[in-house]
Parts: C-alpha cells; structure tokens; sequence
C-alpha cells in the first residue's frame, strides 16, 4: 500500500471526501442547475420547451416558435423530471459516500483499501445510465444520450439543435471536472493513492491536456458544421468557432510548462494565448452571444408597449446575472497561480472551483439568447434534445 503524504488541511480533505466524490458533487450540480434553469426560464415566461424541443411529441421542424404549440404546459412535467434525476443521482453518491466513511473511519491508512467504492459507484451510474429497461427516469436517459451521440458523432449536414449547443456550452463549463474524471481513475489504479494527485510522467503527461479539449473542440465542431451548411449565409459561426480554437493553446502551453525548468518563453507564450482567449472570447460573448443587443435603444426592441416591458423586465434579469457570472470569473481567475516561474498546468488549478458551475456559465447566456432570438432555433420532431433529463 502507498503511504500517506504529509498530513494537512488538503490530506484531512482527501481521506474524508476524496476527488472522486468531488467529482460526483459537481455533475449532481450540474443536474440540479440543469432543474433550476428550466424552473427559472419557466418563472421568466419563456417557452424553453419549445425553444429547445424539450417535448416528446410530433411537429413539423424547423417551424419559429410562435406556430409551436404552447410548450409551457408541458414544462411542469419537465421540470418535475429533471428533480427527480437529481435526487435519484444524489441519493446513489450519498449511500455510496456514507458507505466509504464508515469503512475508512477517519484512518488515511484504510482510504486506499476502500478506494474501489467510488470506483464501483461510477460504473453503477454508468450502468443506471444506459440501461435500456423502463425504470429510474427512462425517457430522459435516453434523450441524454441521444443528445450527447448527436454532439459527438451527427451527420455534418444536419443543422445543429440549439438544445445540442447547451449540452456542449455545459461541458465547455465543466472542462475541469472532465480532467478531475482523468485524475480520479488514476487515483484508483493500483500502486497511486486517494489521498495524493498521482505522478504522471512519459507520454501519459498529455492525456490530461487533450481530455481538456475535447469539449471545445466539440463545440468547434459544431461551430465548423453551422458555418459550412449550405443554408447559412452568415459568417457568426465562423467567428464563433474562433472563439473556441484560442482555447487550446492555453491548455497546451500550460501543461507543456510542466515539462521545462526555470525561465522559460513558454510562459510568455501562455500568457499572451489567456489574453486572446479571454477577450476574444468575453467581446464575442458580449456582443453576439448574450443577446445584448435588445439592451441597445432602439434596437431588437418590441415596438408593443406589453412585449417592450416585459422584455425590459427580462434584460435586468439579465444584467444581475451577468454581474453575477463576472464576479465568478474573476473569484476563479484569482485563484490561479501566475507568476514568472509558475508552472501552469492542469493540476494546479483549483479541483472543484465555482466556474464548474453551469448555471452562470451557461443559464445565462441560454437565457439571453432565448429571449433575444428564439425564432433561430431549428428543430426535428424526430430526435430528442434536452440534456440532463429535462
């Protein structure tokens, strides 16, 4: 058995709640978000059900949402739903904790020999998941994963649902928690430990940089399909896909600082990549993404005295949640380390930190574009979209 490290407030940490229950904190947050969100565009009067072709009956495709059946009946239901994929998920990694605390007991030297239970209760959701029998929320399972098979492998000729975009907006904001994943399976193999980020050394280096990508790299995917479909005439998802593609040179730079001693001009390179990244990336999300452009005088506003002051209503809304989002920014880049001789890799950024959240990440700019142009919204009364069982 591997021995413990020097105990500290991380080592208390790591033998009462290990990262691969931090990691199961997190996605039950992300569901929990996922319920809130819909409950909150409920509150808000949007038509999210439409918006997102949350809904399990037949129509025509492509049709703008005000030819679409009222959507707000069924989202109850929905909402409803999607709690109920949260308790049941919660209750699972509750039992599944409770279970590895009574066994470990506070002792680092028992934490490795019940290592295998988060182990196991990771191959159960994973089982809960895909099975095909009618129990624990099958109909949202199964819209889960068709949404996630359209992200990764559809056709590059079909439009891509508004609802297939949240998804990957969700796991661009859970970037992190992907390469926590990557860690914690290392964590439970033979010979490392729970209680220690395990050494990863030769070519194995890389695989943490490249699970970090392959969320941006499906939305840029996405981004390349829009642009080159032969009925777009626009050049947004171009840009747009830009936006994504300055995200691996940061990610690669700081996982190859990791590998170099000393000052070193891969620092200056990183630097120079977070700068492009952030504000290409905070520009575009600004002006194109949020739909802030119905804040403009004049412009995107309903000319009906009713529609403007509820559209008003909804831009403050927005604003407090906008302010919100960027004071989590700045809380999560506070807590990176920089400096001359830093080492800016993957594991030193903070394990389970607010910006995993999909609620200001990815609630708001949702919200934002529902309300600025839900009529852009394609969709297929075939294929089921909603991720997280909604």
């Amino acid at each position: 058995m591997t021995s413990p490290p020097a105990s500290g407030t991380d080592f208390w940490q790591n033998v009462a709640f290990p990262l691969p229950y931090r990691v199961f904190l997190l996605i039950g947050l992300g569901i929990l978000g996922w319920a809130t969100n819909l409950h909150g565009l409920e509150a808000l009067e949007v038509d999210a059900v439409a918006a997102l072709d949350l809904r399990t009956d037949d129509h025509p495709p492509r049709l703008p949402i005000s030819q679409r059946p009222d959507g707000h009946l069924m989202a109850p239901g929905l909402i409803r739903s999607a709690y109920q994929a949260f308790l049941g998920y919660a209750g699972i990694c509750v039992v599944s904790w409770l279970l590895y605390v009574w066994n470990v007991n506070g002792d680092p030297l028992r934490v490795d020999a019940f290592g295998h239970i988060p182990g196991i209760t990771a191959l159960v959701l994973l089982l809960v998941l895909v099975c095909p029998y009618d129990v624990f929320c099958r109909t949202e399972r199964a819209k889960f994963t068709h949404a996630i098979r359209r992200c990764l492998v559809s056709s590059t000729q079909t439009p891509i649902l508004f609802s297939d975009v949240v998804l990957a907006d969700i796991g661009t904001s859970f970037v992190k928690v992907f390469g926590d994943i990557w860690l914690s399976l290392c964590m439970i193999l033979p010979g490392n430990t729970l209680l220690d980020t395990p050494a990863i050394e030769g070519h194995w280096r890389w695989v943490m940089p490249v699970v970090l990508s392959f969320p941006y790299a499906i939305r840029l995917r996405q981004c390349l399909i829009e642009y080159n479909l032969p009925s777009n005439e626009s050049k947004k998802p171009f840009f747009n896909a830009i936006k994504y593609a300055t995200a691996f040179p940061v990610i690669f730079f700081a996982a190859a600082q990791g590998i170099v001693t000393g000052d070193h001009h891969l620092f200056r390179f990183w630097l120079l990549s977070v700068f492009i990244n952030s504000t290409y990336s905070f520009w575009w999300d600004l002006t194109n993404d949020w739909g802030l452009e119905i804040l403009r005088t004049g412009t995107g506003m309903d000319t009906d005295p009713h529609q403007r002051a509820k559209q008003l209503q909804m831009s403050f809304s927005f604003w407090i949640a906008l302010a919100l989002l960027l004071a989590v920014t700045i809380a999560f880049r506070k807590q990176i380390p920089i400096g001359r001789n830093s080492k800016i890799t993957p594991k030193t950024l903070p394990m389970g930190s607010s910006a995993n959240s999909p609620v200001p990440h990815v609630g708001i700019p949702s919200t934002g574009r529902l309300q600025s142009d839900p009529t852009n919204v394609v969709v297929s009364p075939t294929i089921f979209a909603p991720p997280f069982g909604a």
